[in-house]
């Protein structure tokens, strides 16, 4: 009767270091989906960007460059569109870095805006991509880096609050 008793003991000793290890499990997975799911949001919107910016030199032929009216413009959807797809949303944690490379020049133009972004690759580096238009020329292209700083679970391990995640496609 006495071993029945000292079982009962080393199973709740045991159960309770296993749920200790898989409630940090749990919390380390959710907080890794909730980083992921912000940067699937970024490169969505990245994209979107790009082509908003590109497609309107079809309505704007004249105006081929992008200047700072137009970002502000892009940068006010992009933040209206954080604001309904994510709960927290707060336009201090939030940062985009517009490029845009003229073909017609070889000009390349930043335009910063929000938070500090650092970018992977810039868009100096990518000037060999542009084709060759029908005019003889190199087309214009266009990048955009967004970024927004995510505060995540795991963070009380770390040294750092928060993370920055940066994303230029």
């Amino acid at each position: 009767m006495n071993s029945l008793t000292k079982q009962y003991g080393t199973f709740t000793v045991e159960f309770s270091i296993v749920a200790i290890a898989l409630s940090f499990l749990l919390a380390f997975t959710f907080d890794v989906v909730s980083k992921q799911s912000v940067k699937g949001k970024l490169d969505r919107l990245s994209h979107s960007a790009v082509n908003v910016i590109k497609e309107r030199t079809q309505l704007y032929p004249e105006q081929p460059n992008i200047d700072e009216s137009n970002i502000e413009t892009v940068h006010g959807i992009l933040k209206q569109s954080l604001t309904r797809t994510m709960g927290d949303f707060s336009e201090l944690k939030f940062g985009a870095i517009y490029e845009q490379f003229i073909g017609s020049t070889g000009q390349v133009e930043s335009i910063p805006k929000g938070l500090n972004c650092t970018q992977k690759k810039n868009i100096e580096g990518l000037k060999h991509l542009s084709p060759i238009t029908s005019f003889d020329r190199k087309a214009s292209l266009y990048q955009v880096t967004l970024c927004y700083e995510v505060t995540g679970w795991t963070s009380i391990f770390s040294d750092n609050e928060s993370t920055i995640i940066s994303l230029t496609p």
